[in-house]
């Protein structure tokens, strides 16, 4: 549990935009594994002052990393001004695959490999290029059922009006950080599905390479690029696993803000309305311009007056004064003041509002 923990705490911090810390070769996200020595596992790091995703890239803005080099084990720490990851790069093992690729064909060409051992290993790799191939299969068939979510849910998306994402943006603080946060998620998607539909091809062996080998070593040739073909496989299979474990963990995180929102927004619908309800026929509601009770003829002065006498003659039950938060209500307060201790006045912040006006409601009848 605390393994699941420390990592989710991790996870949110490679994700962060400011002061990320992240890990270039697992494609920004930090982990660990408490079965092994921490530390090792945390040598190379990445801090960024800004940090932007964009799908399979990942913009890093200012940023700090440390290496290890394989040879000597030595770190080192780096500067960038600008680096821009790729899933693709971090997945991208062609020079080492050819590499590889050339030592294990060397090793087939000594006189101590029997046929034998030829026929067991040309027989695991046609089993193991199988496989990779059945996972790149598994993650294209998950890909195409994103994708239809994704084009069913887009066209509903774009239906809502302007003028509805804009009246909720206006609302509140909460309501712009889920709005900013639903487009970050849909662009992050959008752009991960096309990112994986161009996703380039991986280099294959070669007939040509084959047909030019002499007849004595075509069968250790052959079985050479079987293997050069299963490492090219795993890597590609690698790369698009990837894109499918991210786009799952979007699409997650999405859902988890539309329950988050969905669940807010009920609670201030009800909320209000359960307000508004209270307010019956009787009632009044005062416009009161904060500036002009400066003046005692103006007409918000008078009302003001007018609310004074609804609670001296009890001919009022509850008084709710709403105003913006920016706005300066001592004047209103000191008029009120000498009422706290045996009437009802509550005083709510209401963002709609204009800086210095306020509303005030002046409740007649009982509420239930």
């Amino acid at each position: 549990m605390k393994e699941i923990i420390i990592n989710f705490l991790l996870m949110l911090w490679s994700w962060s935009p400011i002061f990320s810390f992240t890990k270039d070769s697992n494609f920004g996200e930090l982990s660990i594994n408490h079965s092994s020595p921490v530390r090792p596992q945390l040598r190379e790091w990445r801090i960024s002052v800004l940090q932007i995703m964009l799908g399979a890239h990942k913009l890093y803005v200012l940023s700090a990393y440390r290496t290890v080099d394989q040879n000597t084990n030595m770190a080192s720490v780096h500067w960038n001004w600008v680096r821009l990851l790729s899933l693709k790069e971090v997945c991208d093992d062609s020079d080492h695959i050819q590499q590889i690729y050339t030592v294990y064909y060397n090793r087939l060409k000594s006189p101590s490999i029997k046929n034998e051992r030829l026929e067991a290993e040309k027989e695991s790799l046609c089993y193991h290029i199988e496989t990779e191939n059945s996972r790149l299969e598994k993650s294209d068939n998950k890909m195409n059922i994103y994708a239809t979510a994704v084009l069913t849910l887009l066209p509903i998306l774009l239906s809502i009006s302007f003028d509805t994402i804009l009246e909720l943006f206006n609302i509140n603080l909460i309501y712009k950080l889920a709005i900013g946060l639903a487009v970050f998620f849909i662009l992050n998607i959008t752009l991960y599905l096309y990112q994986y539909i161009k996703v380039g091809g991986y280099s294959m062996s070669s007939f040509s390479e084959l047909k030019k080998e002499k007849n004595k070593r075509i069968t250790k040739r052959l079985i050479a690029q079987y293997y050069y073909d299963f490492q090219s496989l795993k890597s590609k299979a690698r790369l698009f696993v990837s894109y499918v474990k991210n786009i799952q963990t979007w699409m997650v995180a999405s859902f988890v803000l539309f329950i988050i929102t969905f669940s807010y927004h009920q609670f201030y619908t009800h909320s209000r309305s359960t307000q508004n309800s209270t307010i019956n026929s009787s009632s009044l509601i005062y416009n009161v311009n904060i500036t002009d009770l400066n003046d005692p003829y103006s007409q918000s002065s008078i009302q003001l007056t007018d609310i004074r006498k609804s609670i001296q003659t009890q001919s009022a039950d509850k008084i709710i004064v709403m105003y913006n938060d920016h706005t300066d209500i001592s004047a209103i307060e000191s008029e009120l003041r000498i009422f706290d201790s045996s009437f009802e006045i509550q005083y709510l912040y209401d963002d709609q509002l204009e800086t210095n006006d306020a509303k005030i409601l002046v409740y007649k009848g009982r509420t239930p």
